[in-house]
């Protein structure tokens, strides 16, 4: 997976583009692991069902670049660039929602649904920077739940814990430290 994680010049970026350019990550991100999961023959049953385990990645992605955030930022920069980044992955959950499921509210959704499982991934923990145990195994039960336990499911909470979500959050880890750095201005 290739992502664009370099300005194209040195002017410093607003809080608004450096949220813009990670919730794009996060978004192609989110994306390419739903589609591993298909590629590592779990089954899902519907349009529906991919949908909501996309939501499930882009949330828990969301989550982690808080966490980063809150590492790299001081928090005034921290507040200027979660709440927008969140709003940008939401726009970008509507707009590909309702061309797979049609016209719904889907971005209010989106944020109700993160509201409740910042909370839930709030107690997990991270270590080096990256989610812990705790934390994918939270994301790993909230697929399980969506994808259900069939025979061809049952190992799916393994799948996540142990791969996808640690290479998902160092991908975006890797883009986002790049991306949201304290601008320096030139003197």
């Amino acid at each position: 997976m290739r992502i664009r994680d370099k300005w194209r010049t040195d002017t410093p970026r607003s809080a608004d583009d450096k949220a813009s350019a990670v919730a794009y990550i996060i978004w192609q991100i989110g994306l390419t692991y739903c589609k591993n999961l298909h590629q590592q023959e779990f089954d899902y049953d519907s349009d529906e069902q991919r949908v909501r385990v996309i939501r499930e990645y882009l949330i828990y992605l969301c989550h982690a670049t808080d966490r980063l955030a809150y590492d790299l930022l001081c928090e005034d920069q921290r507040q200027k660039i979660l709440p927008p980044l969140v709003h940008q992955v939401a726009r970008h959950h509507q707009r590909n929602t309702e061309e797979v499921l049609g016209p719904g509210n889907y971005q209010a959704e989106f944020i109700e649904l993160a509201n409740r499982r910042f909370e839930g991934y709030s107690k997990g923990t991270f270590e080096n920077g990256l989610p812990g145990y705790s934390a994918r195994r939270f994301l790993g039960n909230t697929i399980q739940e969506i994808m259900g336990n069939s025979q061809k499911n049952k190992w799916i909470v393994q799948q996540v814990i142990d791969i996808d979500a640690p290479e998902a959050a160092e991908l975006l880890f890797k883009s986002a430290r790049k991306l949201l750095a304290p601008s320096e201005r030139p003197a």
